[in-house]
């Protein structure tokens, strides 16, 4: 674990430097507030300064000893990365509400093993509380399915 916390430690540093070199580009401030170049120069140093914190923590930690891969933990990690790339790929076919209830309906009940009434209910909820959020509120004009939601 320590390599895979060096590894990422280092890609999220040069990620960082990379999103507030960009940003640097961009107008800081404008006259009446904050220009195209605050968040992004903001984003960068939070990345950038938790990649610095995750690389001094995982080099000051001893070197892990090597454990057995647990066969039940890689499929499921197997499971939830078909999922997600199925989601994706029947986002523009099904629509977003209906994908993002499917996918919530199969990673609840099948991953995580919940009762029928918790995976439908949690299924809904989610899928409904980002169409509320997304399409009502914020106006993201999100990919509509063949049942036109």
């Amino acid at each position: 674990m320590r390599q895979a916390d060096i590894i990422g430690a280092l890609i999220s540093i040069f990620f960082g430097v990379f999103v507030i070199t960009q940003a640097l580009g961009l107008e800081y401030w404008w006259r009446f507030g904050p220009g195209p170049g605050f968040v992004p120069l903001w984003s960068g140093v939070l990345i950038l300064s938790g990649g610095v914190l995750l690389f001094i923590t995982s080099v000051r930690r001893p070197p892990d000893t090597m454990e057995p891969v647990n066969p039940e933990g890689r499929k499921r990690l197997i499971t939830i990365t078909v999922l997600t790339v199925l989601a994706a790929v029947a986002m523009n076919y099904l629509g977003f509400g209906t994908t993002m209830f499917l996918f919530m309906a199969l990673l609840v009940g099948g991953v995580g093993r919940h009762r029928w009434y918790v995976t439908l209910g949690s299924a809904l909820l989610v899928s409904v509380t980002f169409y509320l959020v997304f399409v009502k509120w914020l106006l993201v004009p999100l990919p509509k399915g063949v049942f036109g939601f």
